[in-house]
């Protein structure tokens, strides 16, 4: 969760910088685009993003944010429009708890409905 709101500060922490701003910009913009068809399309530095200018633009999510994703189905984006962090993660040792959200697809899913109820985008 650190990480994300880090880079949601656009690499300030406690008033101190500690990235450099541009360094998040470019390391959250998108580099290569792939024909998956949710929240984790186009990718950055080591970040899928959602920048929305692809076939498979992922619908419902804001073209500025970012996810990292991780073994098992550890994911964490980040929604600068909304200065959001989600972050869900999980038991990887004992894949009898495996969440059904742990599959970017899904995931891509439950973002979705986070976002849709979220107080600045809810009607």
């Amino acid at each position: 969760m650190s990480i994300g709101l880090l880079f949601l500060a656009k690499g300030r922490w406690n008033g101190k910088s500690l990235l450099p701003e541009s360094w998040v910009s470019e390391s959250t913009r998108t580099i290569s685009r792939t024909d998956f068809p949710d929240a984790l399309s186009e990718y950055g530095y080591l970040w899928w993003t959602a920048a929305g200018e692809s076939v498979a633009a992922p619908r419902g999510i804001p073209p500025t944010s970012y996810t990292a994703a991780g073994a098992g189905g550890h994911f964490m984006t980040i929604v600068p429009s909304l200065s959001t962090v989600i972050v869900t993660r999980v038991n990887t040792f004992d894949p009898a708890t495996r969440s059904p959200i742990a599959t970017p697809r899904n995931y891509s899913m439950f973002v979705r409905e986070i976002l849709a109820a979220h107080p600045d985008r809810a009607a």
